[in-house]
């Protein structure tokens, strides 16, 4: 803890950006009977944002349906899966959660809020662009958006009319 009282993570187990640490947590108590398809989704579209990074919810779901079979084949084949997961233990608990929990508070979860400041200063400044650019509000072309690949985007360009500006002006 430092002097203005802000905790800072240490330790292999702590849940702040620690996928291991992230796949032991849990909801706890819920008393929500039955299964519905639609949970169900939501866990394989979860699992399928824990393997990769995709900008359509659909596309998700659809690459989770796609690899099921064999994700389920063995143990073997969910390990190599997890190899080339982005978060591979945050994939396995959500993968070993998916069809074989009846009760879902014992899905674990994950909270990404890394935009989340962007998504305020959006807001207060009533800025459409940057809304959606944080998923604030739905981008016209349906799809989840990065705001950090965009920024990356406008400072690549920015840079490139900045470096060619200045050779015009120096010849």
């Amino acid at each position: 803890m430092d002097f203005r009282g802000r905790i800072y993570r240490c330790g292999i187990l702590h849940f702040h950006e620690r996928d291991l640490a992230r796949s032991f947590i849990e909801f706890a108590d819920n008393q929500e009977e039955g299964c519905k398809q639609s949970v169900k989704d939501i866990v394989a579209i979860s699992a399928a944002f824990k393997y990769k990074k995709f900008y359509d919810y659909d596309d998700a779901l659809q690459w989770y349906k796609d690899n099921h079979n064999t994700i389920y084949a063995s143990d073997q084949s969910l390990i190599c899966f997890a190899k080339s997961a982005s978060d591979p233990f945050q994939f396995i608990a959500k993968v070993l959660s998916k069809d074989d929990v009846q009760e879902y508070d014992r899905i674990p979860i994950s909270q990404d809020a890394a935009a989340s400041a962007y998504q305020i200063m959006s807001y207060l400044l009533l800025n459409e662009e940057m809304a959606r650019r944080t998923n604030l509000i739905p981008h016209t072309d349906g799809k989840i958006q990065d705001v950090y690949t965009c920024i990356l985007k406008d400072l690549k360009t920015y840079l490139y009319h900045q470096i060619n500006d200045k050779s015009k002006i120096d010849h």
